[in-house]
């Protein structure tokens, strides 16, 4: 009787300590996570200091030439003398463009033809409401990302509003002076430590969510728009999402098809049962890590119906196994199969276990 006494307090102390290891790492895991992403937002935070500096420096310029235009009453062809003269960035180009028409002069000639310096923003909507662009000196005026009609580079502009003398008319006409630079050149200056963040990637956006610099990841023309396609989300949550994003520090996940590689999804065949069809898929995914039968599985250890408990892991078995969720499906699995069997045991560690799991995917 006495060896039989020993052998289940051995039994139980091989179970507790089993269990608290189980625990023990679920919340190291979960406190790593956390200290990754603090790093990430600190980062992110560091970056964005010093992408308000740069931008601050280069409109800072660009409030320079506009002072000095507006201070000696130039005509447009004087005026893109100046800069011509004074801008010595080989990359970089000032476009001037009358308000009204659209067309003026850029500092340097077209591609095909080396002594043609006109240019037109005519055929795209980027100046046809001037509302964005502040007095000089009141604030960064820089454009989403557009095609630059002289080159047909990707590009943004830092504007300022001017005054021109018209020497036909000898009155003064409003016009914007844009000072541009390859959007390519600055995806250059603006990456994160690979060494630290493998697969980062960094866009910069307006307040509209159009894209200043855009990821290789994002596929719309607009992260407004991206974040609608692949996410479900009514109007009144997705409004107060952008408007945290764009006026808050932090972070906000979002699945794309990046992520759910990274995380072990077979992406390849999840897509094959949605017809390659990505928008699809994303949605059908973000609608099964948010189905709340996850947080339903506490009932298991909480209330100790086995039965319910089976019935809810099978259904998300079946959901994870549809959309090749595999990290997801495997630990669901083992679950399912301790349940089908009634085995009594501590479910509390495979629980969390497959509650972190899924978390990576929130």
């Amino acid at each position: 009787m006495k060896k039989i006494w020993v052998i289940v307090v051995n039994i139980f102390i091989m179970v507790a300590l089993l269990t608290f290891v189980a625990l023990y790492s679920s919340s190291e895991n979960r406190n790593s996570k956390l200290m990754q992403i603090e790093h990430f937002e600190n980062t992110t935070i560091t970056m964005k200091h010093v992408t308000e500096n740069y931008l601050e420096g280069e409109q800072r310029i660009c409030d320079v030439w506009a002072r000095y235009i507006n201070s000696k009453d130039l005509t447009i062809e004087e005026a893109v003398s100046f800069i011509r003269i004074s801008h010595v960035l080989p990359n970089a180009s000032v476009h001037i463009v009358y308000a009204d028409t659209l067309s003026g002069l850029s500092t340097k000639a077209k591609q095909n033809d080396s002594d043609d310096y006109s240019v037109s923003y005519g055929q795209m909507d980027l100046l046809n409401d001037l509302s964005w662009i502040s007095e000089i000196g009141e604030s960064i005026n820089i454009s989403r990302a557009y095609t630059n009609p002289i080159n047909g580079e990707q590009s943004i502009a830092f504007c300022n509003i001017i005054s021109l003398k018209d020497p036909d008319t000898d009155t003064h006409r409003k016009a914007v002076l844009l000072r541009i630079l390859p959007v390519a050149e600055l995806e250059e200056k603006w990456i994160f430590p690979k060494e630290e963040f493998i697969s980062a990637e960094l866009s910069i956006i307006d307040n509209d969510g159009d894209y200043i610099i855009k990821g290789h990841s994002f596929k719309n023309s607009n992260l407004f728009e991206f974040y609608r396609s692949y996410n479900i989300i009514d109007s009144a949550s997705a409004q107060e999402l952008f408007g945290r994003i764009t006026s808050t520090t932090g972070s906000t996940m979002m699945l794309t098809i990046d992520k759910l590689r990274s995380f072990g999804a077979n992406v390849d065949e999840g897509l094959q049962r949605c017809v390659n069809n990505e928008s699809l898929y994303l949605r059908l995914v973000d609608k099964a890590i948010h189905d709340p039968s996850f947080d339903s599985l506490r009932e298991i250890y909480e209330t100790g119906d086995l039965k319910k408990g089976f019935e809810t892991a099978h259904a998300l078995k079946g959901v994870t196994a549809n959309l090749a969720l595999t990290p997801l499906f495997s630990l669901i699995s083992e679950i399912t199969e301790l349940l089908r069997s009634r085995t009594e045991t501590d479910y509390r560690p495979y629980i969390e276990e497959i509650l972190a799991k899924r978390d990576e995917l929130l």
